[in-house]
């Protein structure tokens, strides 16, 4: 059995972790109900405590509550986002001059300049 202190804690994070959630919902409901559970959350925008046995697993938030910070940093001109973020694939790769260092040799000498 876990010391008294250890089980205060427990119960203060735990209690920290669900004051501002609403919902809650235990593994089999979700699994059978994700759908309605998903747009329910979206709809009320409310986050969902997901448990198993009773016990908190981890937490479903709806995508607006969390990208609202993105959109307050572009209002502020704080972040400007890529007018064409294109992919990674379109990167064409570096290369190194002719005669010079290898990559491995270039990160071998840059890790040694950090020790």
């Amino acid at each position: 059995m876990p010391f008294p202190s250890q089980l205060l804690h427990n119960l203060c994070y735990n209690l920290a972790m669900t004051a501002h959630i609403l919902k809650t919902v235990g593994v089999r409901e979700l699994r059978q109900n994700a759908s309605s559970i998903l747009e329910e959350a979206l709809r009320t925008g409310e986050s969902v405590l997901i448990t198993n046995h009773g016990r908190p697993m981890a937490t479903l938030q709806p995508m607006t509550a969390d990208l609202a910070w993105r959109e307050e940093l572009i209002a502020k001109g704080t972040l400007i986002p890529a007018t064409n973020p294109g992919s990674l694939a379109d990167i064409e790769p570096v290369k190194l001059p002719p005669g010079g260092p290898s990559m491995a040799e270039i990160l071998e000498e840059m890790r040694a300049d950090r020790s």
